[in-house]
């Protein structure tokens, strides 16, 4: 059954970081006034942006998950298919305090206005106290009935880093010259085009599998999705420096004077030793220039015989600059230095001040130089655009999420009869199982409103209407659009939702037809690129002298009791045995292992250290454990004397190859 709403405004004034402009935002709450449903099934605002909302509690939260998760990209189009309640996103800028009467417009991309503004005419309403904006570059004029000039700024929010390193930006919405009245969108946010919440893309969807590329809800994408864009998206990486003070009572330092580095290789630093921004940097690159100071005293004499070699002078520091990880190629945006000596006034302070002192006040607070010394702490920010590769996550509306597998080439993609090639290559096994067949009508709903030019709003549980209210509604669309379009193959009378489409590497027509249609898919925050982990050697457990877990700790891959069950099922006893050796936590063999290596010789697997960590605390148990000697074992008869005596032992601490 359907629910009624009803809608109420509240206006919330948000000031933004950054210089541009401020702007009001428009923040709608609803009211639940009547309700044919069941009370205890309750919606969201990602679950009412669904395209369809079945009666299954489980794929409501499924669509919740993967729409919160979605990130923004950078060319998102508006959704063919949405549901008919449509709350405005909060992060949306609406104008709330103007009232204007008549806007005259000549096309889509040009608003003109009445000039003739006064009491009698119709450009202002006659209201008491109401007035219009003129958007003028960066300001905002507003003009009353009596003609006086009042100038408000607002900033827009651009670039700014979200929890999920994601970008935050607004873009305007209106233009030079425009008038407006109240309610109208003035800036789009990263996730909404027109004022409408989009952070997805229309693209075509067929259900059918492909040589075991889309097994296990993985997913076969077409080039196309890479070269133009489709899913490219703007992250933010933040890296923090800090400056600490050594065991000398030397502090660390940031400068551009970095010891055995180029000259070429430090241009993109300014004089502090800080990227600039707008600087490209790539992998390795010097973000931040810092030095550690040491004592000359710890170098060994071999170390400074090289300098002596080399002819070189015995530098009192070394080099510890922040350099751009692994993969990385991006744009300086932003430097916060929180050392510095300056203070800003917010808006309520600057309101405060009278305009006559504001000139004053400032000059008193203006910026001074910093110094290199003086910066203790600060974040630099990188901006990254990721384009779609292989192992990122996407996802439709219904719960349909899965890995790209593969990227083929836009002329092996299947096509269809009007030559418009298939973007993605679905498993059909994934709806029966999930009974998630809202899907199905959504990519044929979108398939009809592409060819015939419309959006629709469906609301939820229109079952209500009569039974097949939803297939009648979506065949009697396709039916629309083979009638106006002429393209016969849009609705089969015998094979309705199917279409035989062909292979693009053969041109040939498959045999059986296949669903196809246009889809709305999301972009989602797991990504390879932060998922992507190496280790050939690095830190060690103290206690266990194993590696670390975890990829941001720069850990190894955990093999578990069910691992080594696993390996032992296949009989691979030597596999097993460097993995919990000298892959592990083998000390004496770990720094053994690269000197049998160069010499050719035969590695030697010792004891782990995990084992004698057992000892320890089987001894702490006052447990002695110890070991027969293999020789002793074979003894047939103990002299009379012997009998009472033990076999020899020796301590476990002589058998174990200890560093």
């Amino acid at each position: 059954m359907l629910a009624k709403y009803t809608y109420k405004n509240s206006y919330k004034r948000v000031k933004s970081l950054n210089q541009n402009r401020i702007w009001f935002l428009f923040k709608p709450y609803v009211n639940l006034t009547k309700c044919f449903i069941n009370p205890k099934l309750t919606f969201n605002n990602q679950i009412n942006f669904s395209t369809k909302i079945l009666n299954i509690k489980k794929d409501n939260q499924k669509n919740t998950n993967n729409q919160i998760i979605a990130i923004p990209i950078l060319y998102k189009t508006n959704r063919i298919v949405q549901n008919f309640i449509n709350i405005k996103h909060n992060s949306l800028l609406y104008n709330p305090k103007i009232n204007l009467d008549k806007i005259d417009t000549n096309n889509q991309n040009k608003i003109k206005t009445q000039t003739n503004l006064n009491k009698n005419k119709a450009g202002l309403n006659n209201k008491k106290g109401s007035f219009a904006d003129l958007v003028k570059e960066k300001t905002v004029y507003n003009k009353t009935r009596d003609f006086t000039k009042i100038i408000k700024e607002y900033n827009l929010e651009t670039f700014n880093r979200s929890n999920q390193d994601t970008c935050l930006t607004h873009k305007p919405a209106v233009k030079e010259g425009d008038w407006i009245e109240t309610g109208d969108l003035l800036a789009d946010c990263a996730s909404s085009v027109g004022g409408e919440l989009s952070i997805g893309h229309n693209i075509f969807v067929a259900y059918m599998p492909w040589e075991g590329y889309n097994y296990e809800d993985a997913i076969l994408i077409n080039e196309r999705l890479v070269y133009d864009d489709i899913y490219t998206s703007i992250h933010i990486e933040r890296y923090e420096v800090l400056t600490k003070e050594t065991n000398n009572n030397l502090s660390e330092q940031i400068t551009r004077e970095i010891p055995d580095i180029n000259e070429k290789d430090i241009s993109h630093l300014d004089k502090n030793g800080i990227a600039k921004i707008g600087s490209w940097v790539e992998e390795g690159d010097i973000l931040v220039g810092k030095v550690t100071p040491f004592n000359l005293k710890t170098l060994t004499p071999q170390q400074k015989l090289l300098y002596k070699i080399f002819d070189k002078e015995l530098s009192k520091t070394k080099d510890s600059s922040l350099r751009a990880p692994r993969g990385i190629k991006a744009n300086v945006i932003n430097i916060n230095i929180l050392a510095r000596q300056k203070m800003e006034l917010n808006t309520s302070q600057q309101k405060k001040i009278e305009p006559s002192k504001k000139t004053k006040t400032n000059n008193k607070i203006e910026q001074t130089e910093i110094k290199h010394f003086l910066i203790k702490h600060l974040h630099i920010y990188l901006a990254e655009k990721r384009k779609i590769q292989v192992g990122d996550k996407i996802a439709g509306r219904h719960g349909n999420k899965g890995i790209v597998s593969r990227i083929l080439p836009r002329q092996d993609m299947p096509f269809l009869p009007d030559g418009t090639s298939i973007d993605i290559v679905l498993n059909p096994l994934g709806v029966p199982s999930r009974m998630n067949v809202g899907q199905i009508y959504e990519c044929l709903l979108g398939l009809a409103g592409f060819y015939l030019g419309e959006h629709y709003k469906i609301p939820p549980f229109d079952e209500k209407y009569g039974a097949d209210a939803s297939r009648s509604f979506v065949l009697s669309k396709l039916h629309d659009a083979r009638k106006k379009t002429g393209l016969k193959w849009l609705l089969d009378p015998n094979n309705p939702g199917k279409i035989k489409i062909f292979d693009g590497r053969t041109s040939d027509v498959f045999h059986q037809t296949v669903t196809v249609g246009l889809a709305y898919i999301l972009k989602l925050v797991h990504m390879v690129d932060d998922k992507l982990h190496m280790r050939s050697t690095g830190p060690y457990s103290l206690v266990t002298q194993q590696p670390l877990r975890g990829r941001s700790k720069q850990g190894g891959q955990r093999l578990g009791e069910m691992e080594v069950w696993a390996i032992e099922g296949y009989g691979a006893a030597f596999v097993l045995s460097e993995m919990l050796t000298i892959k592990s936590d083998d000390m004496a063999g770990r720094q053994n292992l690269w000197k049998n290596l160069i010499d050719n010789n035969d590695i030697s697997l010792g004891s782990p250290e995990s084992f004698k960590v057992l000892v320890c605390e089987l001894q702490a148990l006052c447990l002695d454990i110890g070991l027969f000697r293999k020789n002793k074992l074979k003894q047939e008869k103990y002299s009379d004397d012997q009998t009472n005596s033990m076999p020899n032992l020796i301590e476990i601490d002589s058998l174990l190859h200890l560093a």
